[in-house]
């Protein structure tokens, strides 16, 4: 394996985590603290000092952007790759689909 390709590594497993993060989110909620349930007894120990889970979200959306630049520094992708249209496509993209899931039932509230 190659720098680029274990950095490329790197992004997926940041992307993963990312995405584990946002299910928690929507499980228990985003300002809820990591808690452990005991096996045996059941028994609920939070612990705020690991954060809530917007606080882990945007961790790992540092520990993404921080791979990102180490991808433009080995020049596997160009500094300048940011595109201001397509993220803008994209967002456009996304609010039309929110307004589709709004209409047939599946996103509550405005779209």
């Amino acid at each position: 394996m190659n720098t680029i390709e274990h950095l490329l590594m790197c992004l997926a497993e940041e992307g993963c985590e990312i995405a584990q993060d946002c299910s928690k989110i929507n499980r228990f909620g985003i300002d809820d603290v990591y808690t452990h349930i005991d096996a045996e007894t059941g028994e609920h120990t939070r612990h705020p000092e690991k954060g809530t889970n917007r606080e882990r979200l945007i961790d790992e959306l540092n520990d993404i952007a921080g791979v990102v630049r180490l991808l433009v520094e080995y020049g596997a992708i160009p500094p300048d790759w940011g595109d201001a249209d397509k993220q803008l496509a994209k967002m456009e993209k996304v609010k039309r689909y929110m307004k589709y899931a709004h209409a047939v039932g599946t996103l509550e509230g405005t779209a």
